[in-house]
């Protein structure tokens, strides 16, 4: 039994049975069918050789359209040495030892048996998967539906709301995933400059397409390469057809309905600077003297309590002793002063915070500062019967007197229910599926507005629509996904 590769005829690799070594089944198969390619029941582990592999990976792509007539590569990268596929050869047909082995930098290490075989001209592009992403495996394909993507879209191709980007590295269903696209040339090997510099201007792609010609994938591994090539491809062919039906894959769905209105207060409603430059050194400042006056209180004792309780669970525990009232007054304050320095989310701590700026709120001290685009959508959902909530890291006491006394008046009437921490963290879905619950909405009828992407991604794993705001001062979020907005008159 042999194979002829690159119009010359080699012998059968040890891994590659003729027709009448398979078993009765797999014969049957082959024979009915009339296959050029060998049934390939092959079973590969991320241990199997990387030319054994490559082998089997052509055949089933060959099978699939990616890599007929002598088109398309293959490179993996394997114990620190890099395999590459020839060039110009027939891709189902090749073997183990048709393959050239490079180091880490391109060098030629070992050249396959055949002298005349030439490395694929596909090497220069597959060197930038290894050098700037640091892949296991580079598939270089000439899919059909990736060549029609390309002609029906400009500098990327763009798709959101299908299942199949959950299959992309960093991708979720919710996700607009965006694939550049380069101009095609006469020869592969002068595409490597141009795809270099679309992998290094996108970092979070693991794909280039080149218009007219086919797509390069990489992956960590053979496995997360294959993975995704199929998954991208996947999705070319899906965004195609739709095409067809007149259907823009590339653009979002519009949401449902909005049934309620889940608002944060830090950064959304608020100024940061309220927060961080007021109502947080208001603490630091009268921490020693609300303490101090109403230690015997039963409140302050509730709050030291749970302070108490959380101090216990740290690492090392904190110690915030009882009876003596000095030295419980001077531990309290220092672990207050901890769990600010470090921003702590603490239920604890927010307790006590709200406590304090009661007494603030209460003498004039401080009046809180709310966005004048707030009151707008305040009125606006109170007109259509949309509620609205708050939910905020600091307590439920802290948020009824920030919009109780706030520079647009007492806005509470406006609001139908607040949440804080102790439904759970703002950063876990389970805490929004609660808040779903509570309020009788369904998720997909909520739309959450926060500044924090984290929040926003938690919110979104139950099915809530988050908005990204972005006021003045806020935090850099980085590249995501989210809908975004400056002013809640914008809101959608």
């Amino acid at each position: 039994y042999q194979r002829r590769v690159h119009g010359r005829l080699h012998p059968s690799s040890t891994c590659t049975a003729s027709p009448m070594d398979l078993p009765p089944a797999k014969r049957a198969r082959s024979e009915t069918t009339d296959e050029t390619v060998p049934e390939d029941g092959y079973h590969m582990t991320l241990h199997t050789s990387a030319p054994t592999t490559m082998v089997h990976l052509c055949r089933r792509f060959y099978n699939l359209g990616w890599v007929t007539g002598t088109g398309g590569g293959i490179s993996i990268k394997q114990n620190g040495v890099i395999y590459v596929a020839p060039s110009g050869v027939q891709k189902e047909m090749m073997s183990e030892r048709d393959m050239f082995v490079l180091d880490e930098h391109g060098a030629l290490l070992q050249p396959p048996q055949d002298p005349t075989l030439r490395p694929s001209a596909c090497t220069p592009l597959f060197m930038h998967s290894y050098l700037l992403r640091n892949a296991g495996a580079c598939i270089h394909t000439h899919s059909k539906y990736a060549v029609l993507a390309t002609l029906l879209c400009g500098d990327y191709f763009e798709i959101t709301h299908a299942e199949m980007i959950k299959g992309i590295q960093g991708h979720g269903y919710h996700d607009t995933l965006r694939v550049p696209v380069i101009d095609n040339v006469g020869s592969e090997a002068d595409l490597a400059d141009s795809l270099g510099a679309a992998i290094a201007s996108n970092p979070r792609t693991c794909a280039v397409l080149v218009r007219r010609h086919g797509v390069y994938v990489w992956g960590r591994d053979w496995i997360h390469a294959k993975t995704q090539c199929e998954s991208y491809d996947y999705l070319f062919e899906l965004y195609v057809r739709a095409r067809n039906l007149n259907v823009d894959l590339a653009v979002r769905p519009a949401p449902p309905p909005t049934g309620a209105y889940l608002l944060d207060i830090e950064g959304t409603t608020t100024p940061i600077s309220f927060v961080k430059d007021t109502l947080f050194p208001y603490v630091r400042t009268h921490l020693a003297a609300y303490l101090a006056q109403n230690f015997a209180s039963q409140e302050l004792q509730e709050d030291i309590e749970l302070l108490r309780s959380a101090a216990a669970l740290e690492s090392p525990p904190v110690e915030i002793p009882r009876g003596d009232r000095d030295s419980t007054l001077a531990a309290v304050t220092s672990y207050v002063h901890a769990l600010m320095d470090e921003d702590r989310k603490s239920t604890a701590l927010k307790q006590l915070q709200g406590h304090i700026w009661r007494a603030g709120y209460a003498d004039g001290a401080l009046r809180a500062e709310v966005y004048p685009d707030v009151l707008e959508l305040l009125t606006s959902c109170r007109q259509r019967a949309i509620p609205v909530y708050i939910y905020s890291s600091g307590s439920v006491d802290a948020q009824k007197l920030l919009f109780g006394h706030c520079n647009l008046g007492n806005l509470l009437p406006f609001f139908s229910g607040h949440f804080d921490t102790t439904i759970g963290l703002k950063t876990s879905k389970d805490s929004y599926k609660a808040i779903s619950a509570a309020i009788g909405v369904e998720p997909r009828n909520v739309k959450f507005l926060t500044d924090m992407v984290n929040e926003a991604t938690a919110a979104q794993a139950i099915g809530m629509y988050p908005t990204i705001v972005m006021r003045p001062g806020n935090h850099p979020q980085g590249d995501h996904h989210f809908p975004t907005v400056e002013v809640f008159t914008h809101l959608q």
